[in-house]
C-alpha cells in the first residue's frame, strides 16, 4: 500500500514531465470544417495500363529508345555485312557448293548469336525495375507483356530485317530475280530468329542470373547447329543425339534453305582441268562428281524428308510450332516466376 506522501510525490512528478513535454510540444491547430473525403483511388484497367506503358516507353524514354533501336539495327547490319564480305562473289561451281552449304550455316548458326546476347543483356536489366513495379501492382504482368509486344515488334521485325538483306544479295543467294526463293529466304529466317528469341526469353523468365542463362542456351545452340546436317553428316550423329534433330530449328531452317538453294541446279560447272590425251596435254571437262544440286542434296542426306507431303511447307510449320511453343512457355513462366533482378554487392 502506498503511503499519502509517495502518492503526492507521483502526481508532482506527473505533472512535471506533462510541463516540460507542453512546453517542447508546438499546441495543435483547431480541426478544420468537415468537408468532403478524397475519392478512392481506383486501378487502371488493362486497356488503360497498356495504353500508358506503350506511353511512356515511346515518349517518356526518348531519345534512349531511339538509341536503342540504332544500336540493335547497326549490329545486325555489321554482322551481315562481315558475313557477306567473307562469302563475296560466290558462284555455282561445283567447288563453290560445300562453301554456298557453309554460308547458309553460318547465318543461321554463327551470326545471330550477337543479337541474342544483346536481349539477354536487355532483359536483366530491365529486371531491376520491372520487380519493383510488379511487386507495387503498378500495373499487371499481361498489360506489361502486351505493351512490350507491340512497342518492340517493329524495332525487332527491322533488325532482323537489316541482318538479312544484305548478307542475301551480297553472296549472290538471289537467283536471277526469283522473288519466291527470297520470300522463302525471309520468311524462314524471320521464324529461325524468332525461334532463338523465344528460347532465350524463357530462360531468362526462368533464371536468376545471365550465366545461368547462357549455359543451357549455349547446350541448346551446340546440339542444334551439330544436328543440323553441316557440320556433322546426318548418317554420323550419335544415336543419343538423334532424336534432337526434329526439335531442331536450325536443322529445319538449314535443311529448308539448302532445298531451296541447290534443288533449282540442274548442273554444277566444273573447271577444266589438263589430261593426257595420245601423249599431249589438252584441257578437257571431266566427269562432276556432284553433277546437280539433287546429288548434293543427296550426297549430304538432306533431302531426307522429301518423302513427306511438299517438304516446301514442312520447314515453315515445324518452325513456326516452336515458336509458338517457346514463346507460350515464356509468357508462362513470367505469370508464374517471380522476375527478381540479381542481387550486387551494392544493393
Amino acid at each position: 500500500m502506498t503511503t499519502p506522501e509517495a502518492h503526492v510525490e507521483s502526481v508532482q512528478r506527473i505533472e512535471h514531465l506533462a510541463s516540460i513535454f507542453t512546453q517542447h510540444q508546438p499546441s495543435l491547430t483547431d480541426l478544420s470544417h468537415p468537408g468532403v473525403l478524397p475519392p478512392k483511388i481506383w486501378t487502371a484497367s488493362a486497356p488503360w495500363q497498356v495504353i500508358v506503358l506503350w506511353i511512356r516507353a515511346l515518349i517518356f524514354q526518348f531519345p534512349y529508345n531511339l538509341i536503342e533501336a540504332l544500336h540493335q539495327v547497326i549490329q545486325n547490319v555489321a554482322m551481315s555485312v562481315l558475313i557477306g564480305v567473307v562469302y563475296f562473289g560466290l558462284n555455282r561451281n561445283q567447288a563453290s557448293a560445300d562453301d554456298r552449304l557453309g554460308l547458309l550455316y553460318v547465318i543461321l548458326a554463327v551470326g545471330i548469336w550477337p543479337m541474342i546476347i544483346h536481349i539477354i543483356q536487355k532483359e536483366y536489366r530491365a529486371k531491376k525495375w520491372l520487380h519493383k513495379d510488379l511487386l507495387d501492382r503498378t500495373y499487371g504482368r499481361g498489360a506489361f507483356l502486351i505493351a512490350k509486344l507491340l512497342c518492340s515488334l517493329p524495332v525487332t521485325l527491322i533488325s532482323i530485317g537489316a541482318y538479312i538483306i544484305p548478307v542475301y544479295f551480297m553472296t549472290r543467294l538471289r537467283q536471277d530475280d526469283d522473288f519466291r526463293s527470297f520470300g522463302i529466304f525471309v520468311g524462314m529466317m524471320y521464324l529461325h530468329v524468332f525461334a532463338w528469341r523465344a528460347t532465350a526469353k524463357l530462360l531468362v523468365y526462368m533464371l536468376p542470373t545471365p550465366g545461368w542463362t547462357v549455359l543451357p542456351l549455349s547446350i541448346l545452340a551446340v546440339l542444334s547447329s551439330q544436328t543440323s546436317g553441316y557440320p556433322v553428316h546426318p548418317n554420323q550423329i550419335w544415336r543419343v543425339f538423334k532424336w534432337f534433330e526434329w526439335i531442331s530449328p536450325t536443322q529445319w531452317t538449314f535443311q529448308q534453305l539448302t532445298q531451296q538453294e541447290f534443288n533449282g541446279i540442274d548442273k554444277f560447272n566444273c573447271q577444266k582441268i589438263p589430261v593426257q590425251v595420245g601423249g599431249l596435254p589438252i584441257l578437257t571437262s571431266p566427269n562432276c562428281g556432284v553433277e546437280t544440286g539433287r546429288d548434293l542434296l543427296s550426297f549430304m542426306n538432306l533431302s531426307r524428308h522429301a518423302t513427306l507431303p511438299q517438304d516446301l511447307w514442312m520447314g515453315f510449320v515445324a518452325v513456326g510450332v516452336y515458336d509458338v511453343g517457346m514463346f507460350f512457355l515464356a509468357f508462362l513462366a513470367f505469370f508464374i516466376i517471380r522476375q527478381r533482378p540479381r542481387l550486387t554487392p551494392s544493393t
